[in-house]
């Protein structure tokens, strides 16, 4: 039961799937990053070591999502291992990234990488600079939505809006946010819900007056949420990612929440695979 209540992330059903975790290191210091909640190896990553484990599990995985920290540090180096990766293996390549100084100081080999992967989760903060700024707790050396409206492969990125008091909680600002994202191209725009920071969240279906299900039921990840009678003209794929783990007070767990992850663990007919590797090659599995 406490292994449940404390580590157990109910509904997101990662299938088959490795967690890169490329460094802890980032030029951004947001409050509500979920990073700074977790322990992990620091210092330069060792991606000679990384390769060898992405390897030695590709056979058990479909996908591979690069995170860290913020993994485009390693520009150089993140163009050389996705290179590696779809060479060599049959994964599908998720980054997570803000976007660092380094891929507007290296547009061409930034390119490259998005032209390589199959998927980009941009971390925007807020389509205000001043404010995505505040968020971030560091001040851009570039012009960042200049640089977002000339970037190509759109149809790769989801553009993911953190919804958390007090910069981001209120719902004109948030479909503002939106219809700005998908004016500057991007189909895809993710509203994430936080959990680590009680005195930050927001319902986002309260916000939004629609009904979702709790994750026990589904999970998480609510995809292609309609929104039409908010914003008419948005005719993009909206998805909210909602409170999702049982330790989160936000999600209000019961004893019974409890109990149906337990039985769905026990009677789930299939087995999957999920690895965190971390800098130093290290892998660390679960199956969930």
């Amino acid at each position: 039961m406490k292994f449940l209540k404390y580590n157990s992330n109910v509904c997101d059903r990662t299938y088959n799937e490795l967690m890169l975790q490329l460094t802890k290191a980032c030029p951004n210091s947001c409050s509500f990053c979920i990073d700074k909640f977790n322990h992990g190896v620091h210092g330069r990553p060792d991606f000679e070591a990384i390769k060898a484990r992405i390897l030695e599990y590709a056979d058990k995985s479909t996908n591979i999502t690069i995170s860290g920290g913020e993994p485009l540090i390693y520009i150089n180096e993140v163009l050389d291992l996705v290179k590696f990766i779809k060479k060599y293996t049959k994964l599908n390549i998720t980054i997570n990234t803000s976007i660092p100084y380094e891929c507007y100081l290296h547009k061409t080999i930034y390119n490259e990488i998005v032209e390589t992967v199959d998927s980009i989760l941009l971390s925007a903060q807020h389509r205000v600079p001043e404010i995505a700024d505040k968020i971030r707790k560091s001040k851009s050396k570039f012009d960042r939505n200049a640089f977002y409206k000339k970037l190509p492969h759109k149809e790769k990125y989801i553009v993911s809006l953190n919804i958390h008091k007090p910069y981001l909680c209120k719902l004109y600002d948030i479909l503002r946010n939106i219809e700005f994202f998908y004016n500057l191209g991007f189909d895809n725009i993710k509203l994430a819900e936080l959990f680590e920071r009680p005195e930050m969240y927001v319902s986002i279906s309260k916000l939004l007056g629609i009904k979702l299900p709790q994750p026990f039921a589904v999970q998480c990840s609510n995809k292609n949420v309609d929104i039409s009678h908010l914003l008419p003209n948005f005719k993009g794929n909206l998805t909210i990612k909602t409170v999702c783990f049982i330790k989160s007070k936000n999600l209000k767990a019961n004893f019974w929440d409890l109990f149906k992850t337990a039985t769905r663990n026990l009677f789930r007919h299939k087995t999957y695979f999920f690895g965190v590797i971390q800098p130093d090659g290290n892998i660390y599995p679960y199956w969930i």
